[in-house]
Parts: C-alpha cells; structure tokens; sequence
C-alpha cells in the first residue's frame, strides 16, 4: 500500500543518475575556466577538437542549472563538428541536444536526436556514448508509457554495458529496469533487476548509493511479503544510518518500511511508533514519503478498529497523493475509504469510493497486462533479433573458415575440402532451420495468445455493460460471471506456460532441489485448481503414504502438477472423477493422475514419446489451450531426473510421474 515514495525516487535515479551522468556532471564554473583558458592560448581555433569538446562538456553541464545556454552550445557543437567532419563531435552535439528536450518534457524530440547520436556513436565504436543515447532513449519512452520500447532500449544498453563490464552502466540500466517492472506490478522481475545491480553497487563505494539500494530491495521484499529477507536489509540499512549515511529522505523512507514490516507481523503499535519517527523526518521538508506514512497510519488505525482516525489518515494521504502519478496507492486509499465509510454506516460515501476504486483497479489491470505482454514481446524480438546476428556471425566465421581449408586441401586432398565442406553446410542448414522454428513457434504462440486473451476481456466489458443495465436477471449475471471466471482462468494458464516456454528460451535455469512432503504438496495443487473442477462437478481425490517424499524443486513440480490437473479436467466431462495416487518401491517413486476423460488416440501417444509433445485440442467444454503443457512438464520432469509416462485406462487416462529413488 506504500510505495508513494517511488515515484519521486524514480525521477531521481532516472535523470539524476543514469549511467550516462555519473560522473560526468563537471563543475560549470570550472567547465568555463577551461573554455577561456583555451581561447587564450596561441594555437586557439574554433574548429579544435579539444575546444569542440568542451563545448559539449559545458552544454551537458549545464544541462539542469541553464537549459537554454546548454542547448545553444549543443547546437554550436554540432554545428563546428559538422565543419571539419568530426563524427564524435556531431554524435556528442547531438546526444546533448537530446538532454535538453529531455529535461524540456520534448520526449518525442529527444527520441529523435538521441537516434542520431546512436547511429553515428555505433559506426564510430565509441560506446559510451551508445550507452548514453540509448538510456536517453529509455527515458523519454518511459515517459511517453511506450514500455516496450523503454524496455528494449533499457536491455540493449544493459546487455552493451556487461560486454564492457561497466559497473557503473550496469548498475543504471538495472535500475532502469527494475523501475519499469516495479511500476507494472512485476514486483519479481524488478526485485531480480534490483539484485543483480548490487555487486555493481559495490564497486562504486557510495555508501549513499548502497543505502538507497538496500531500502529498494528491502521494500520489494516487503511488497513481496518476504519479512525475515525485508528485516535483514532493513538492518544493513539501519548500520549504514547509524554511522551518517544518507539523507531525510532515505531516513523517513527507512521508518516507513520499519512501519510496514510490523503491519506485516500485525504488530499495529510498533508500525505506529515507526510511521511517526518518518513523519518527523520529512514534516518539514514536504517529502512525497508522508504519502506512504499517512497510508500506513490509516491502515495501523483501521486494523486497531479505530475508525475515525483511520479516515482522517486515508483522505490525509489521498490529499497530498493528488497528482503525484501514483495509481496504486490510491487505488488501495480509495478501498480504505470506502470500507470506513460502510462500517460507519454512510452508505452514499462508501459506494462513491467503491466505484471510484473498481473503476480505476479494472483500468490499471488491463494497463498492466497489456504493457507486460508488450515487454515479454520485446524480449522475445529481441532476443530472435541476438539469435539471428549470432547466425550470420556464425556464418561468416564459418565461410573464412571453409576458404581458407580450400586453399589447404588444394595443396593436400581435395576429398578433405570436400568432406569439410559438406559438414559445415550441413550443420549451418540445421542452425538455421532451429532458428526458423523457433521464430515461427513464438509467433505461432503469440497470435493465439492474443486471440485468446481478447475472449476474456470482451466478456468482461459485455458483462459491465450488463451490469450497468436496469432489471437485469441476476440469474443471467451468475451465469456470465461463471463463464467468465472459466476463460480467464484457462487465459491465465496459457499466458503461465507461454511466459515459462519464453524464460526457457532465454536462459535453461537449474533445478533448486529440496526435500518435499507429498501430503504438503498435493492438497495446495488441488486447491488451486477446485473452483474450476466445481464448475464441471468434478471429485478430485488423493491417496497417499503420510511418509511419502522425494527431492525435487518445489516450484518445478507445481508447474507439473498444475498442467496436468487442468488437463484433466479439461478432457473430463461432467459428474466424474479424477485421482492422484503416490506409492514407491525400491527402484522409483511414481505419482498418478488418473481421469475418466476423453484419452489419446495411439496416434496421439506415438507423438508425445517420440516427439514430447501433444498437438493442442479443445476440451468437452471448449477450453483451448497453446499445446505448451505436456512439453514443458517434460522438460522440467528431466531436469529433475524423472519421467511421464502417458497411458489409456478403459475409463480414461492414466498419467504417471516417475521419479528415480
């Protein structure tokens, strides 16, 4: 519910703080100290290298303080480079120029400027300054809420930065990074994004920045749940404040956290003590942190029943919230509101906020799933995009190669050449068909999904609009609602596979085994997936040894576990049975889930053991599917070094899960 103070402190990593600032923000005064002393030396000419780059030095300079004298010496800069034909020069006038109209709020100009300079800086090798462009890039893309762009930009640069092993780069393309995830409520990949810019961190040696970026771990952990990971950076945090480090800001955003994590252990009084000690530290700097802090305090004093506190709090900080961009946060005061307003009976009020909250959690939903689909996309274009100049990378190598053992098997064998030859072009011709096929199977993938994700939410808005009608039948909403819930449900599954069949292609993750109990395990994968077998009056049992257990990764086997059950009951129809079975000799441990469904031509199980995979089909009641299930559980299935082993029943389908003892 807190996280007002993100928005200020994204602004701040974001203009103050990318890669392309640190460090280079020189001294304007001493900047033109420099300038005149080279004006008075005897060899001085306007047309100069060194007098051109520092023209630029003082027009990045200046950028914050004066942008009306930075952008006439950006265009100075450009214009005397142009002169002589100096390349660096242009590019810096240009990436300069892009600063301005960036700190102007002119995005979509600074896009246009910051390209040049990529361009001229990537034929000219000079990298720094495609780090800087493409950074620039990011951030007015951002800002324009094109997050498919800012993401590509963001991890061009990031994966430009680690070839160089710039820490300094990493750490800003990082960050970047894990704002844009935070920001779309992927508070996963922006802890990952987060973590790994710590080593960088490291080796810069501000115990400012460290401070900073322990309380940003520290509140994804939080934002997460994950108390014991929140409280020991919150610790570091606590020694690094303790010995002088950092400012009112980071002092109030740390009592802020301290007041989060006791709500989390509903210790209310604890959090109270912890939100004022934040609201003394910033009371009189006007800190966009009292957001948070009145939030905290509003829901401390809801959870101690003191209700008029408690809304005195909420609209305190919805009041100081206005304008500030911060849709969540809002989002959630809103709700508060409207639950005081209700339990003080003011009926008229608490629908006002209710509304108010449904409406803008429904808008902010379908912003965030359309934006994270955007990002994946990118991810995947761009990584096809790597793939493909790695190929021809591979080709070219491989055709200098291929020449050079002609010239030598001219003077040998000529049946050598020959030989060679054959095999590199054969192993080419195979590199390049894997490559089609994954390209085609991503936009297979990706067509589908968009086909199938539109049925849901156009049975979302034609349910609002029914809602919004006057003497509608309940019984007709029930029912929309019910198959509402069934298609987003199988929409949610096939999105789950599609993102891990994507993650898979982009990097093979090793399993993190541990010890699982099967009583502990089963009956968790069965209640996610009961209201949707209720729908189609399907019993699932499971019969099991209390000492039943293996090693494997918990995450893995639930990824299983949940595909099968839902095929199961996809391929059942009404009023059956399906049931899980755990039992272990010797040699093997095995888990069956057995249905009274449909089954599997021959044809169908010939295919999945020779191939691993299944063709998708519709279920009895007309699920569809991306035919990514049965693969993925396979592929997890061996790298926990175990098996499926699919077979007909005379009432249906028996699937086996064989684990090595």
């Amino acid at each position: 519910m807190k996280k007002t103070h993100w928005f200020y402190t994204s602004l701040y990593f974001l203009l103050f703080l990318p890669s392309s600032l640190i460090g280079q923000r020189m001294d304007p005064d001493s900047l033109a100290a420099k300038l005149t002393r080279i004006q008075k030396a005897p060899e001085f000419s306007e047309t100069d290298t060194t007098y051109i780059n520092t023209l630029y030095e003082i027009s990045f300079g200046l950028g914050r303080e004066n942008r009306d004298s930075a952008r006439n010496l950006a265009i100075r800069t450009i214009t005397l480079s142009e002169k002589i034909n100096y390349q660096k020069g242009i590019a810096r006038g240009y990436y300069a120029l892009a600063l301005t109209k960036l700190l102007d709020g002119n995005q979509r100009e600074a896009i246009k400027l910051a390209k040049i300079s990529e361009q001229k800086a990537e034929i000219l090798d000079f990298s720094n300054m495609v780090l800087g462009a493409r950074n620039t890039k990011g951030i007015a893309y951002r800002e324009l809420q094109q997050v498919d762009s800012a993401f590509l930009n963001y991890y061009r640069g990031l994966k430009l930065a680690e070839s160089m092993k710039s820490h300094r780069h990493m750490y800003a393309f990082h960050v970047n990074l894990g704002l844009l995830f935070l920001n779309n409520n992927n508070y996963k990949e922006a802890l990952i994004h987060y973590k790994d810019a710590e080593p960088s961190v490291e080796k810069m040696s501000s115990k400012n920045f460290t401070l900073s970026h322990k309380l940003k771990i520290a509140e994804l952990y939080l934002l997460q749940n994950q108390t014991d990971s929140a409280f020991s950076y919150l610790e570091q945090a606590r020694y690094l404040i303790e010995n002088h480090t950092g400012f009112a800001r980071e002092h109030s955003n740390y009592w802020n956290q301290m007041g989060d994590l006791y709500l989390l252990k509903e210790k209310p009084k604890l959090a109270d003590e912890a939100y004022y000690k934040a609201l003394s530290i910033t009371d009189s700097l006007n800190e966009p942190n009292r957001v948070g802090t009145y939030a905290g305090l509003a829901e401390s004093a809801y959870r101690q029943n003191k209700n008029v506190s408690s809304l005195e709090f909420a609209q305190k900080a919805l009041a100081i919230d206005q304008g500030q961009g911060l849709p969540n946060t809002s989002d959630e005061l809103h709700k508060l509101i409207a639950l005081l307003y209700s339990k003080t009976g003011q009926k008229d009020s608490a629908q006002l906020y209710f509304e108010k909250y449904q409406n803008r959690y429904m808008n902010l939903q379908k912003s965030i799933m359309s934006k994270q689909i955007a990002m994946l996309q990118s991810k995947e274009n761009e990584k096809t995009r790597l793939a493909r100049a790695e190929g021809r990378a591979i080709e070219e190598a491989k055709s200098k190669k291929v020449l050079a053992w002609f010239w030598l098997a001219v003077c040998v064998a000529g049946l050598g050449l020959s030989i060679f030859f054959f095999r590199g072009y054969r192993q080419y011709k195979k590199e390049v068909f894997e490559l089609d096929r994954i390209n085609q199977e991503k936009d297979q993938l990706f067509t589908i999904l968009g086909h199938d994700l539109r049925s849901p939410l156009s049975t979302m808005q034609e349910l609002i609009m029914l809602y919004q009608e006057p003497h509608k039948e309940q019984d007709s909403l029930y029912n929309q609602l019910g198959s509402l819930q069934r298609r987003v449900f199988f929409s949610k599954e096939k999105l789950n596979n599609m993102m891990h069949w994507a993650r898979e292609q982009v990097q093979n993750a090793k399993p993190n085994k541990e010890l699982i109990m099967i009583e502990d395990l089963i009956p968790h994968c069965i209640a996610a997936v009961y209201e949707i077998a209720a729908k189609k009056n399907l019993s699932i049992s499971f019969t099991s040894d209390p000492r039943g257990m293996l090693i494997a990764d918990p995450i893995h086997l639930e990824i299983i576990l949940n595909n099968l059950l839902i095929n199961a009951i996809k391929f059942s129809s009404e009023n059956h049975a399906i049931r899980l079975k755990w039992s272990e000799s010797e040699s093997v441990k095995r888990l069956s889930i057995e249905d009274e469904g449909v089954g599997f031509s021959e044809e169908q199980l010939e295919q999945f053991h020779e191939k691993g995979k299944l063709n998708s089909r519709k279920g009895t009641s007309g699920e569809t599917g991306l035919g990514l299930g049965l693969n993925i559980c396979q592929k997890l299935m061996h790298l926990n070094k175990g098996g499926i082993q699919i077979e007909n029943t005379e009432q249906g389908t028996r699937v086996n899960l064989i684990f090595n003892n």
